[in-house]
């Protein structure tokens, strides 16, 4: 008797992220938040008390009795009657005045969120005092060193020319970038700075339509020697491009579970190690962030109007532009080092849009932590620089769901139980937060 085995069948993201879901975006991002739940429980090692639920909505992570809001239909944007991926759309096809910049995905995901305020840590009861809410391992958190050592990290350290073999090297703090951005444009109107944020979404995504079709060409004729190769100056981007192309690769990859750092692709330099404890993917948790985020970078050019037309709007949209700039900058300067062709087993074709890198941008800056607003004790065994920590931040998963007021909050940042006891006796003692 012989038997033979079924090839693999392949996904892709849409079917993952079940985006054409009839029952509409709730329950599609239902399946997702309870992956989330056990991802977050059996492979990242973060505690949660019975009673935590995550919901959004009419969507929560299979929590029993969680708490839930039923909304009415959503309304229709003009002009996104078909839908989306996050992917490249057709010219006018979402014209700038109509949809956010950054929205990903399709109608129903995208209003989902703007009819609430995301997913949410709720209890089905109250907790008592001194019970413990959330305890999270730094290996499940989003750092410097995880970054450094992934796959997408070092798909943009190998774009970067420079001689060093460290990875944060190769960039530059964010503020001083953007800051640099900002005094080109110091003496701009309101409606020049407008003009200018347009101008450098079109451009970019105007280059990257023309990248992608330049790199399909080359494929189908064997021949890559057309294709840019110009390596990124070292220090021309910012210490965040590594976040983003690790949040778009875990969030959009057509698999299932993309590997955080996979020993059989083939990086031109020698990766640092991925922190101990990590989980192998952190793909479970990037698909339940918010599939459109209402920042300023991410506004319509109407909204951004607001701002041009008041002297009080602009200092915010001289920030916006600068940011844009800087964004846009870049996701060129990557383009033209081969970013879109040279990974494909990290970054198919098609993955890396503008839309996208503008989401990711959005996600880090409003989900991640400073480190002035955690305890010392968790960077104490940093592997990372001490500026490039202080510089980046980290990102929490499940710990980034938290909603509360600064002045009634009855949040305390605690070390586990496990390290409450004389860690000199212990080379391997690890810190964790509680909460």
């Amino acid at each position: 008797m012989t038997s033979s085995s079924k090839p693999l069948k392949s996904i892709t993201y849409n079917e993952i992220i079940n985006e054409n879901a009839r029952e509409g975006g709730a329950m599609a991002l239902k399946g997702r938040l309870t992956r989330f739940r056990k991802w977050a429980t059996k492979q990242a090692g973060i505690t949660a008390h019975g009673a935590i639920c995550i919901v959004n909505g009419e969507a929560t992570d299979g929590t029993r009795n969680a708490p839930i809001l039923t909304y009415e239909a959503p309304k229709p944007v003009p002009g996104s009657e078909g839908g989306g991926s996050g992917g490249a759309s057709a010219p006018g096809a979402n014209a700038p005045s109509e949809v956010r910049c950054g929205a990903i995905d399709s109608q129903p995901d995208r209003a989902m969120y703007d009819r609430s305020i995301g997913c949410q840590v709720r209890t089905v009861r109250e907790l008592k005092k001194d019970e413990v809410a959330l305890s999270i391992p730094p290996s499940a958190m989003l750092s410097p060193a995880l970054i450094a050592a992934s796959d997408a990290g070092q798909a943009v350290f190998a774009c970067c020319s420079s001689s060093s073999s460290e990875f944060w090297d190769m960039f530059s703090a964010t503020n001083k970038l953007e800051k640099n951005q900002a005094e080109k444009i110091q003496q701009n109107s309101g409606t020049q700075l407008l003009v200018k944020i347009l101008q450098e979404r079109k451009k970019v995504e105007t280059a990257l339509m023309k990248a992608e079709r330049i790199a399909i060409e080359a494929g189908e004729a064997g021949n890559d020697a057309k294709l840019p190769k110009n390596l990124v100056k070292a220090g021309s981007i910012s210490y965040r491009a590594p976040f983003l192309a690790f949040l778009i690769h875990q969030r959009f990859a057509n698999e299932g579970n993309p590997s955080v750092a996979s020993s059989t692709r083939d990086l031109p330099r020698l990766r640092p190690d991925v922190p101990v404890g990590a989980p192998g993917t952190f793909a479970p948790y990037a698909r339940t962030l918010p599939t459109s985020i209402c920042l300023p970078i991410c506004w319509k050019r109407n909204e951004l109007a607001l701002l041009a037309g008041c002297i009080p709007g602009m200092p915010l949209l001289q920030k916006v532009a600068a940011r844009t700039m800087q964004l846009s900058t870049e996701l060129m300067a990557l383009m033209d080092a081969g970013f879109l062709w040279r990974f494909p087993s990290i970054f198919s074709p098609g993955m890396i849009t503008w839309d996208r890198w503008v989401w990711a941008a959005a996600v880090y800056e409003s989900r991640v932590f400073s480190t002035y607003s955690l305890p010392a004790w968790i960077f104490s065994d940093a592997v990372s620089p001490k500026h490039v920590i202080e510089s980046c931040g980290i990102m929490i998963p499940f710990l980034d769901m938290l909603n509360h007021e600064d002045e009634a909050a009855q949040v305390e940042w605690n070390m586990s139980s496990q390290n409450l006891k004389d860690r000199s006796n212990s080379d391997d003692a690890t810190n964790g937060l509680g909460c």
